[in-house]
């Protein structure tokens, strides 16, 4: 058993790190074999070797665990966590996370939440455990994408790697995400990968082949943007296209967004052919 919290010996409050010994009551009784009492930290002298310290519990930290290290959403939806909570002594505990909504369900677990169109600070979300004395912390990782749509407009996805100079993609919008003011133009990329640089930049300024507008008629503003066919890195097999892009509040790391793609021409059934020679038998 391993437990963390503050005890008291001899009138004086120490910090206990890592007991190991059964707790069946209120005190725990420890022989001190040497000339340091070493469940302490830091350590403190003992002159008698053969001195037996009593010490008194009097409280053991909340214990928090997370059950999902990271946390996938589409922008516009809901993103949800859990995890347990424990506290030894049986204390009040406070929870509070530093990005949506947290609740004490008061059965051993809690439940965390975003709403979607919520506000978020950060890709790091902390979930913090009060008690009368300690503070614990858990972490957790937020992993956004895009929701996107190759060809808006269009019930195809085809692209001719032949005939097509450049076909549009659409960076679909919610509730809380306005594409066109919350990604960064110069971020964007797709391709097969998603690291492709492949936006269409028009004029001696470079200007990105962008616009905004409500392009699935869902009354949300979206950003529809062109790419050169060419250096998307296509090839006969790949189904799916990926679109990379800064995003904010999310800082320098990109965010991706896929949508499924047909290529053509590859889907051509060759027959082989077949060469027979007359020869002597």
């Amino acid at each position: 058993l391993f437990l963390e919290g503050y005890l008291r010996a001899e009138s004086n409050s120490f910090r206990l790190a890592n007991l190991g010994a059964a707790l069946g009551a209120a005190q725990f009784h420890e022989a001190v074999g040497g000339g340091f009492f070493d469940l302490l930290n830091p350590p403190i002298s003992i002159p008698d070797p053969g001195l037996k310290m009593i010490a008194t519990i009097i409280n053991v930290s909340p214990v928090l665990t997370v059950n999902q290290s990271s946390v996938g959403f589409e922008f516009g939806q809901e993103a949800r966590n859990s995890g347990t909570l424990c506290d030894g002594d049986a204390d009040p505990v406070q929870l509070t996370a530093s990005d949506g909504i947290v609740t004490n369900n008061h059965d051993g677990t809690w439940s965390w939440s975003l709403p979607a169109g919520a506000g978020i600070n950060g890709r790091t979300v902390t979930i913090s455990a009060t008690d009368k004395e300690v503070t614990r912390h858990r972490t957790f990782q937020l992993v956004p994408s895009l929701k996107i749509d190759v060809r808006p407009k269009s019930t195809s996805n085809t692209i001719d790697l032949q005939k097509d100079g450049r076909i549009a993609v659409a960076i679909l919008g919610a509730p809380g995400f306005a594409p066109a003011s919350d990604v960064s133009l110069a971020s964007l990329r797709f391709g097969a990968t998603g690291n492709e640089d492949s936006l269409l930049r028009l004029g001696a300024a470079q200007k990105p082949a962008c616009s905004g507008g409500d392009l699935n008629d869902d009354g949300l503003w979206d950003l529809g943007c062109e790419f050169q066919v060419a250096a998307m890195a296509f090839q006969c097999g790949d189904r799916v296209g990926i679109l990379q892009a800064v995003v904010s509040p999310f800082g320098s790391a990109s965010v991706n967004g896929r949508d499924g793609v047909r290529l053509v021409p590859c889907n051509t059934i060759r027959t082989p052919t077949v060469i027979y020679e007359d020869g002597p038998l």
